[in-house]
Parts: structure tokens; C-alpha cells; sequence
């Protein structure tokens, strides 16, 4: 049984919540709160497995209150938030501040199942390895990275990913090759990611938009609708675009389908870099891109918050090398620089899969 405390200034909303969370049997709502002092003493009384954790909350809002706890009480959380205006904005930053995942409130008006896929969430949530919040984790040691000018960088990432971007972006160099970020939210709030994590880190990080030509410096986010964004190659150029199609692993836009395009566009010039997620999206793409000949990293278990997709990928032969989290940018620093060398060329010595 796992344990949920729904924290929501909205008595309705909470209502519907414990309701739509206790349908199957194994979600157990063993208490709610109308905002966050009530919510810190339920927490500290109760020590559930779950929070779910309404954004925009009068006296103190979710964000604050995630601070607050995270560092002291890690308690898996999932964000309940609006899609649009400051909702959208905080529930990013929550995320980098250790929410694992943000759900969408549904809109207008709703009955008991308009969280049917809650439920779904809050489990992969309960089986979160959660770190400690890192705030102030390494952070860039150099302003440039000398690769190959052919180069390009591609990640994917789910739940737990968006504090792991965070650390990864910090570190990650203002000049470097250009690097596509894949990372499994809700509609509405990759744009609110992607605006967060460029003030954290001082980079240049939007969403992706169709047609735009990727050069170093650039860091871009697809975009969390109804299609796929795939690199392509444009006037000798890397490019963005956005496909149609179904959802890959459950999930549009799809790690394996950008990966899959990195694969056939840069060749041995990619690099693909899978972080924390549950499932398998992201394995067969990443394999892929090393069957290309590019070089592939997968983040070790023990800094994953889920470690889902990088297992699969690692199940897969698809991993050159696993590396903590913290470890994975001076990695591709060093390793880049060596190969951007005299002759430019690409290593052969591949790395075992660890």
C-alpha cells in the first residue's frame, strides 16, 4: 500500500484527488491538508510515501514548501499544478528542487477520474531513490569545450530528470556543441523548464522551434505536444524539426525518436547521454546512436532517482560507459577535447559498458 498525503488549498480538489487515488486498492490517502503549515505538521506526523503538492497555495506556495522539507524529510513529490501563468513557471522550479514529477490540474469542470493518470504517477514516484537536494553541486570549470565542429549532443531524461538536468546544465560549458534535450513532462510546462533552467544556469536554453539551426551554445528542449522533434541536417547544418506520429514508449515527444535521428545524421560525431527515468524509452534509440559510432553514457544506479531507462539501455548493449551523475560533463570535456586533437578524429577505443 502506498501511503499519499494530498496537500491543495481546495477542498473540491482534494476531494477528487483522495477519490480518484484510492480506486484501485493500492494508493492509500492517509491525509490531506489546505495549505503548507498544515501539510509540514501531517508530513513530519505521518512520514508518507507520496506527496502530492499543489503549486499556487495561499500563505506559502509549493515551491517554498518543497525547500523547506526536501533537505531535512525527502519525501517523493509530485507537483498538482495549473498549465498556465505562474503555475506553469514554479512547478519548474520545483522540479529542480526536487519534485519528481508535475501533474496536470484537469480543467473546467471534473469528476472522480480526472486524475486516472495520477495513480500511475505516484507509483513510479514511491519507488524514487530520492538524493538529498544538491543546490549548490559542481559547477562549470570552463566557459568553452573544445570538440570536433561536427559534434552534437543529445540527452534524455524523465522522472528525476529535470533536478539532473539542472546539475548537468551547470556544469555544462556556455561554449559548447549544440545539445537537444528530450525530458517527459505535460504539455505546458516544458516552456517554464526551459526559462528556469536557463536563469539557474546562465545558458542559452529554449524550447525547440521547427526549422532552427543548431550551433555551439545553443541548448534547446522539445517541446512537451503532439509531435516528436528530430534533428536533421539543413545547408550542411544541424537543424530542428517537429514529426508527427504515435507515441513511442507511451510518451511524445520520445527520447528514442530524437535519439534515433541523432543517430542517423551525426553518425560517430554524436553523443547521447541517458539520465534517471522509469521505462525504456531512450535504450533503443541510444543504441542506435552507438551502432552509428557515437559515444553513449548512461547515468549509473546509484545517482538516479529512477533507474529505469538507463538500466534498459544498459540491458541493451546500448552504453559505452555508466557515470554518476556528477561525473558525466568533465567526462565528455576531457574525452572531446581528446578527440577534437590534431587530426579531429574519433576515438575507436570504445569504453565497456560498466
Amino acid at each position: 500500500m502506498i501511503r499519499v498525503l494530498v496537500v491543495d488549498d481546495s477542498a473540491l480538489m482534494r476531494r477528487l484527488l483522495a477519490r480518484s487515488l484510492e480506486q484501485e486498492g493500492d494508493i492509500q490517502v492517509v491525509g490531506s491538508a489546505a495549505d503548507a503549515y498544515q501539510a509540514r505538521d501531517l508530513l513530519v506526523q505521518l512520514k508518507p510515501d507520496v506527496i502530492t503538492l499543489d503549486v499556487e497555495m495561499p500563505k506559502m506556495n509549493g515551491l517554498e514548501l518543497l525547500r523547506r522539507y526536501m533537505p531535512v524529510l525527502p519525501t517523493p513529490t509530485i507537483m498538482v499544478s495549473a498549465v498556465t501563468g505562474q503555475g506553469s513557471e514554479l512547478a519548474a522550479q520545483c522540479l529542480s528542487a526536487g519534485a519528481v514529477d508535475v501533474c496536470t490540474k484537469p480543467e473546467g469542470s471534473v469528476g472522480e477520474h480526472g486524475f486516472d493518470g495520477l495513480r500511475d504517477r505516484i507509483r513510479t514516484a514511491a519507488k524514487a531513490k530520492l538524493q538529498r537536494t544538491r543546490a549548490q553541486g559542481p559547477t562549470r570549470t570552463a566557459e568553452s569545450m573544445r570538440a570536433h565542429p561536427e559534434t552534437l549532443v543529445v540527452v534524455g531524461s524523465s522522472t528525476g530528470g529535470v533536478q539532473a538536468l539542472d546539475l548537468f546544465l551547470r556544469q555544462w560549458p556556455k561554449m559548447a556543441p549544440p545539445l537537444v534535450l528530450a525530458q517527459h513532462m505535460p504539455t505546458g510546462f516544458t516552456a517554464g523548464l526551459a526559462r528556469s533552467l536557463a536563469e539557474r544556469t546562465g545558458l542559452d536554453v529554449k524550447e525547440a522551434s521547427p526549422g532552427e539551426h543548431l550551433r555551439p551554445g545553443l541548448v534547446r528542449i522539445a517541446p512537451a505536444n503532439d509531435h516528436h522533434t528530430v534533428v536533421v541536417r539543413r545547408e550542411g547544418q544541424y537543424a530542428l524539426e517537429m514529426v508527427g506520429g504515435e507515441k513511442v514508449c507511451h510518451q511524445r515527444p520520445a527520447v528514442d525518436v530524437l535519439f534515433d535521428s541523432a543517430a542517423k545524421v551525426a553518425g560517430r560525431h554524436g553523443v547521447g547521454v541517458l539520465l534517471t527515468g522509469m521505462g525504456r524509452d531512450g535504450a533503443a534509440g541510444l543504441l542506435a546512436m552507438r551502432q552509428a559510432g557515437a559515444y553513449t553514457i548512461g547515468q549509473d544506479e546509484a545517482s538516479s532517482v529512477v533507474y529505469g531507462m538507463p538500466r534498459a539501455a544498459k540491458e541493451l548493449g546500448a552504453v559505452d560507459l555508466q557515470l554518476g551523475l556528477d561525473h558525466i560533463v568533465p567526462h565528455l570535456l576531457a574525452r572531446l577535447a581528446a578527440e577534437a586533437g590534431p587530426r579531429g578524429d574519433h576515438q575507436e577505443n570504445r569504453s565497456k559498458a560498466s
